[in-house]
């Protein structure tokens, strides 16, 4: 019996010895790492998210206050179309010659849109003017034949005061009739013809747009 005891001691103590040179050989980080699987993990660092937050928010202001400018910019140049060195002038009036065929309606809503109106001929020296920058082109103007009142009529709604057109002394009873001008020639036809348009304003409104 007792000898059944010592050989059982003496193999414990082999266990014991073989155990400690096995942790003995361990390197550092493989008992690092068995720590920490056998372990509670560690909390993840939250994310400060507040920095972020007003970076965001400026981003997208900026994007929004572009795309505000954007249109602004195409708005503005729909509305004031007309290049400012293209305006031809004669004393202290400036006219826009118009590239872009529309019926006389439409002439006189394009020159609204530039702060100028459909051309009113005052006298013949403008006639005459006018006439020499016409070249081979049509150009609507701002008379028109009134079926009600029957008279023709400026833009303005006044007659023609110290300019005698012929065409002033005709009456259409056929509709509506719109005035235009060539370069040897100034008649009426129907208003829903497509030409293009004469808009003059005066000296000191053509810095403004």
């Amino acid at each position: 019996m007792s000898g059944r005891l010592g050989q059982l001691s003496v193999d414990m103590s082999d266990q014991e010895v073989t155990y400690s040179a096995l942790r003995s050989h361990q390197s550092p980080s493989e008992s690092q790492t068995r720590l920490r699987t056998g372990g509670t993990k560690r909390p993840e660092e939250p994310v400060d998210k507040e920095c972020s937050v007003p970076w965001r928010l400026i981003a997208v202001t900026l994007g929004i206050l572009c795309l505000l400018l954007l249109l602004t910019v195409a708005a503005l140049g729909t509305t004031s179309k007309f290049d400012e060195e293209k305006w031809s002038c004669c004393g202290v009036t400036c006219y826009y010659f118009t590239t872009e065929s529309e019926t006389w309606n439409r002439c006189v809503q394009t020159c609204q849109r530039s702060k100028s109106s459909l051309l009113k001929i005052n006298d013949e020296d403008e006639l005459v003017f006018i006439q020499s920058q016409a070249y081979k082109n049509i150009y609507w103007i701002g008379l028109s034949y009134n079926v009600i009142i029957k008279e023709w009529k400026w833009i303005n709604r006044d007659t023609s005061p110290g300019l005698n057109l012929k065409i002033t002394n005709l009456h259409s009873e056929i509709g509506e009739r719109c005035a235009f001008l060539t370069s040897t020639r100034l008649t009426n036809t129907e208003c829903s013809k497509v030409y293009n348009c004469i808009c003059e304003k005066t000296v000191n409104f053509l810095g403004s747009t």
